[in-house]
């Protein structure tokens, strides 16, 4: 019996070898289905608002899915407690960011990006240092730029990244863009 959900145990009845359905608790939780009860402590607010609000719970439920996958807020394997609060730091200015990229582009009638897809794209942009013999100048290279990083690109309004040139001569070209 231990397989059972726990909220599927109440439709249950079992005894040693013998398994059966609650037949009559089935019908009595059947009347409710298609509703829900939303509780609140705070008994100013309109029924308006506390629906709205509720609905909105989702938005707050998948922040800390994307926390917790998409930017490995945990398990943090660290010890130091500044380095910890650190770490949360990091990843909740990464979430901002994100919401602030999903928002800009909510706008934009052809925008079909997921967080997950924009967080891929910007792990998949390929970018090579390389440091002249005499130590003096740095270049990079553009190896690789997903089609999904151009349409973020392209929809947000920044300028494609040269293939190649100087390190010093990429600030502007990203500084200039919107």
């Amino acid at each position: 019996m231990s397989e059972l959900k726990k909220g599927g145990k109440k439709y249950v009845n079992y005894s040693v070898g013998e398994i059966s359905l609650n037949e009559e608790k089935i019908i009595d939780d059947a009347r409710w289905d298609g509703f829900y009860g939303i509780y609140t402590s705070n008994k100013n607010l309109s029924i308006e608002t506390v629906i709205r609000t509720y609905s909105n719970l989702w938005k707050i439920e998948e922040s800390f899915r994307i926390l917790k996958t998409t930017f490995e807020t945990r398990p943090v394997y660290l010890s130091k407690e500044k380095t910890i609060e650190g770490h949360f730091m990091i990843c909740y200015l990464a979430l901002v960011i994100e919401r602030f990229i999903e928002f800009s582009l909510s706008s934009l009638a052809n925008n079909s990006l997921t967080t997950d897809r924009i967080v891929d794209a910007l792990r998949k942009v390929k970018i090579v240092l390389i440091e002249s013999l005499d130590k003096k100048e740095k270049y990079f290279l553009r190896v690789r730029e997903p089609e999904d990083y151009t349409n973020l690109r392209e929809s947000l309004g920044y300028q494609i990244i040269p293939k190649w040139g100087k390190v010093d001569e990429l600030g502007p070209v990203l500084l200039e863009s919107k």
